[in-house]
């Protein structure tokens, strides 16, 4: 009896110990988008990317090139008449982009400097897609054949980040979207979300065993992944958000198909985020072409 006695308070404390720990990692959570969508763009557009002061958002235009526009007054300029998939840098007023030069039909990579649109090829071929700069401003992260390859800035010499998949050894590297530390990358990889970290070593899941994923973008405040998932009962993409620690620290559906949505598949993509984390920007299909939406993110 005295045994018993002396057991029962031990128990109990593992039991609380136990429960703290649960609590702790944060499950799932599947929730239905409570913010208001808002539509930002009437001309056909993709590919958003935000100014780090969040004053301007730059997107593709088909037919027309890289346009930035006044997220105040609503204001657009044209900054190229060529080349898509612009990113932002996060120090500089340059915007990355991909193009096609047209004798040859190599792919370049090039920046557009925003203030006074002039051009300047970084480098040539040796990338696919998906050509992001690195927060510190010296480096850009692209795909290709091999995996993540790093490209400096200025001068384009590259190399490639060492990276180990725990499932099948290899990593895909699709989509890199850098930790705003500059020491973590994170991409697509088949049907999974992975993070790596820049001095490479072995990959970490971060979204997985769900649906089919894509074009993962970290928060600049290093706390999420947004991403674009496919829903696993038609062929419509929703953007959903992940903590960067993993799903199952905290998951979330940020859109979801409602009345906005009049294609026959709504298909949301090309997330990227505000400077302060709170607003999502996106492409989607959803009044039957492909146009720029935002919506605010609150976990």
């Amino acid at each position: 009896m005295r045994l018993l006695i002396r057991i029962i308070p031990i128990i109990i404390l593992w039991t609380l110990l136990l429960f703290t720990l649960s609590c702790n990692e944060r499950k799932p959570t599947q929730s239905e988008p409570a913010q208001p969508l808002q539509q930002l763009t009437t001309s056909g557009a993709w590919d958003p990317t935000v100014s780090p002061d969040g004053k301007w958002l730059a997107y593709t235009v088909a037919g027309t090139g890289i346009i930035k526009q006044d997220l105040t007054s609503g204001q657009i300029y044209i900054l190229t008449s060529f080349g898509s998939e612009p990113d932002w840098s996060h120090t500089s007023n340059l915007i990355l982009f991909r193009t096609t030069e047209p004798v040859q039909s190599r792919t370049v990579l090039a920046t557009v400097n925003t203030l006074n649109g002039d051009t300047a090829i970084i480098r040539y071929e040796g990338f696919d897609d998906g050509a992001v700069w690195s927060p510190v401003g010296t480096e850009i992260a692209a795909q290709d054949s091999h995996g993540i390859r790093i490209i400096t800035y200025p001068g384009g010499d590259t190399s490639y980040v060492t990276c180990s998949d725990p499932v099948d050894g290899s990593c895909e590297g699709e989509n890199p979207t850098w930790a705003p530390d500059a020491d973590w990358i994170a991409f697509e990889d088949g049907l999974e979300i992975m993070k790596i970290a820049r001095n490479g070593g072995t990959a970490v899941q971060v979204v997985g065993g769900l649906n089919d994923v894509t074009e993962p973008a970290w928060s600049p405040d290093g706390k999420w992944l947004a991403f674009a998932m496919q829903d696993s009962t038609t062929a419509d993409w929703h953007i959903w958000v992940s903590d960067t620690r993993g799903q199952n620290y905290g998951l979330y559906r940020v859109t979801a198909t409602d009345s906005t949505c009049t294609s026959a598949e709504c298909r949301d993509g090309s997330p990227c985020w505000s400077p302060d984390s709170k607003i999502i920007y996106f492409s989607s299909n959803r009044t039957g072409r492909y146009e720029i939406w935002s919506i605010g993110f609150k976990p």
